[in-house]
């Protein structure tokens, strides 16, 4: 099987750390192309991908997968786009503003036979997956709320 060919748009936070490096390391994907408004810093990183604007994403046939890794306000329209374009699509949350929009994007994928994923970086982490187990197993009883906070990875 051919690896995915996969863009990342957004070269921040999110796209450097939770996208690029996993995508990178992967056989069943292909890192082609990212999409950065200063080229500069994925272009010293991944020097052999293509970087490029989103519409350049959009048009290239060859690619199958899109990553949208933008700022927040950016998602819906994105998501929608890449959909539109024939793409699958992973999306950081929150993929949409309201749940009308989030809606639209949920039959526009399946309507149009593409995979749509909501990454959730923390969801599969060992400490939520003991807190669930916890929650799961009633062994504290009932929990009514849970309260976690992460300061962005600095100090």
């Amino acid at each position: 099987m051919n690896p995915i060919r996969t863009a990342v748009v957004g070269f921040g936070l999110s796209g450097r750390v939770f996208h690029t490096p996993f995508i990178d390391l992967s056989p069943k994907f292909s890192l082609t192309h990212i999409v950065q408004q200063s080229q500069k810093t994925a272009q010293a990183v991944y020097p052999e991908v293509t970087l490029c604007s989103f519409e350049a994403v959009l048009a290239n046939e060859a690619i199958e997968l899109v990553v949208i890794a933008t700022p927040n306000e950016l998602h819906y329209q994105m998501t929608d786009a890449a959909l539109e374009a024939g793409k699958h699509v992973i999306v950081e949350k929150p993929f949409a503003a309201t749940h009308e929009q989030g809606k639209r994007l949920v039959e526009k994928a399946a309507e149009l036979n593409k995979a749509f994923l909501v990454f959730h970086n923390r969801r599969l982490d060992g400490d939520f997956l003991t807190v669930k187990k916890l929650v799961d197993s009633k062994v504290l009883g009932e929990i009514v709320d849970y309260e976690a906070h992460y300061d962005r990875f600095s100090p």
